[in-house]
């Protein structure tokens, strides 16, 4: 094996497509802007001085493949071409990377209004999760789905109700002041409250928003400044809201 087709760890017969793929790989693993490594330029360097003369020998037929580059002045001018060459790479990745790093995490996967929307209908249900819940007197009524009705509140009865006839009961709950969500009911004297795992689900989406409101306020005010990490947000708010939706459509649904 020679020593270009060892740098970039391909046989000798390898074709241009392997020695393409084997560089792409190498030159990413050991570019500046991303391998801090004090050497990492010079190792850039010598994957390009490789690439160039290898694909160059494929590039022309009349050249023996497995030709000895061990000619000191085809190896300085292959080494001084992969120097102008990795320059050049160098400063289009930088202005590539410049181009996302300036992009603004809130413009990225949505538009920028996409994120008031969101932020707007999580915050709907952070301050109905935090103000004084709401006292409904009423009359049980049968749902779908093993719910029950108090008035337009939709719950689900606790365990201990679950074979107990409870269409025509009088109840008095506590539900959340604007979105009507039941959190507590007491029939009979007999208090349910929302410690109770069934009662509990009434709810257990609202961790979710509150996750989702921080996140989106980290989106908007834009702070962050690596493409991944702004990419990484974004996914993660797409994630809450998948996980919203999952939860939510499968207790009102």
């Amino acid at each position: 094996m020679s020593v270009y087709h060892s740098i970039l760890g391909v046989s000798n017969n390898a074709s241009l497509s392997e020695i393409k793929k084997a560089y792409r790989f190498l030159a990413r693993k050991y570019h500046p802007d991303l391998n801090s490594d004090a050497d990492a330029h010079e190792q850039f360097i010598r994957i390009a001085q490789a690439y160039e003369i290898l694909s160059g020998e494929l590039k022309s037929p009349h050249r023996a493949p497995n030709k000895s580059y061990s000619t000191e002045d085809i190896a300085n001018s292959a080494r001084e071409r992969a120097k102008q060459y990795a320059k050049m790479r160098y400063e289009d990745f930088k202005k590539q990377s410049e181009a996302y790093e300036s992009t603004p995490m809130h413009k990225i996967l949505w538009p920028k209004w996409v994120n008031f929307i969101i932020l707007a209908i999580a915050l709907l249900f952070v301050i109905d999760d935090l103000l004084p819940l709401k006292n409904v007197e009423g009359v049980i009524s049968k749902g779908s789905n093993h719910s029950f009705y108090i008035g337009n509140h939709r719950f689900h009865a606790a365990n201990e109700h679950r074979n107990s006839m409870l269409d025509g009961k009088n109840v008095s709950a506590k539900t959340t002041p604007i979105l009507g969500f039941v959190v507590s009911y007491c029939i009979a004297d007999q208090l349910v409250s929302n410690s109770v795992e069934p009662m509990r689900k009434e709810t257990e989406f609202m961790p979710l928003m509150y996750i989702l409101a921080l996140l989106t306020l980290v989106c908007l005010i834009n702070k962050t400044k690596k493409f991944e990490n702004k990419l990484l947000i974004k996914a993660l708010m797409s994630i809450d809201m998948f996980l919203f939706a999952l939860v939510f459509f499968s207790r009102y649904n």
